[in-house]
């Protein structure tokens, strides 16, 4: 004979469901790359991390400063977790945010009323609303302080990684979805590296962030390079000596001047311990040194 409840299990207090569900998913990226970890498996447990995310959402939606609290809370746990992760270790964390964009939450889930949306910024969670805003503000560092930790910059090359991988996943869409295009981060961090100084100055940690960029979403930055894809405003102007070029975005010149960058620093002899690219590596070893410079010689070949 099966025992029933005699009462219905009280909601969790959300901060404890989401702190719940993140703290599940960083058990998942452990794994991740485990061959004793079956795929489905994987998924099943992807899909009920979104289930108790989804299901904090439902319980502040009628409250929409604790709604907005709550999603950005989630943001932040997911990259706090992103900064931590290897890019071997974060599929599961891309699955989860694939999962919760299938998800468009409406009142009550009444279909019929206007879904739920998060200061302006989009449906909640089909469009992630607030989640570039997070990784914006993340976003916000420089690759080429030479007095940054080892730790900061393991944790930029976890953010470059994970953000190439969605890029790749946003302009591989035939329908398109902005909320996962960070090409501009691309942009960026290819400016940084190549065109604020000269390929004998050029800083490791920037190189390498850059070298993660073309890994991941080569494919796709060529196409947008193609396509002479422009960036509002001035963030896709050139840096340092190209300032004048007139560049507005992805060109074939500026993708030029990307890949020679990339040879030159492949190329350099880095010369004696403490010399050379060491002196100006931003903090880096001579050993992580080599490792930067097969990075870009293998992003050359990738372009």
């Amino acid at each position: 004979m099966s025992s029933q409840p005699t009462q219905e299990e009280a909601p969790k207090d959300t901060a404890q469901l989401l702190k719940d569900a993140i703290a599940t998913l960083s058990s998942l990226t452990n794994s991740a790359t485990s061959t004793s970890t079956s795929t489905n498996r994987g998924t099943s447990k992807v899909t009920h991390i979104a289930e108790k995310i989804i299901q904090g959402s439902k319980q502040v939606q009628h409250d929409a400063q604790k709604l907005d609290d709550y999603v950005y809370d989630t943001w932040c746990g997911i990259f706090d977790l992103v900064g931590k992760t290897t890019s071997e270790h974060q599929q599961p964390i891309i699955n989860l945010l694939l999962e919760l964009r299938k998800t468009t939450l409406c009142p009550n889930d009444d279909s019929s009323k206007e879904p739920v949306t998060v200061q302006s910024a989009g449906t909640l969670w089909s469009d992630l609303p607030t989640f570039g805003w997070v990784a914006r503000d993340l976003w916000n560092f420089d690759a080429s302080d030479k007095t940054a930790s080892q730790s900061d910059r393991q944790k930029w090359t976890n953010y470059a990684a994970f953000l190439a991988k969605l890029t790749a996943i946003s302009l591989s869409d035939k329908e398109g979805n902005d909320a996962l295009d960070f090409s501009t981060f691309a942009l960026w961090s290819l400016r940084e590296a190549f065109e604020t100084s000269s390929s004998e100055e050029a800083n490791s940690t920037a190189v390498k962030l850059a070298s993660l960029w073309i890994k991941h979403a080569g494919k796709e930055l060529k196409l947008a390079t193609e396509k002479q894809v422009s960036l509002p405003q001035a963030q896709g102007r050139g840096g340092g000596e190209f300032s004048e070029r007139g560049w507005t975005g992805f060109n074939d010149e500026r993708w030029a001047v990307w890949k020679g960058g990339f040879r030159a620093f492949a190329e350099k002899d880095g010369g004696a311990p403490g010399e050379g690219v060491a002196a100006g590596s931003g903090g880096t070893g001579d050993g992580e040194i080599d490792e930067v410079r097969e990075m870009a010689r293998e992003a050359a070949g990738l372009m």
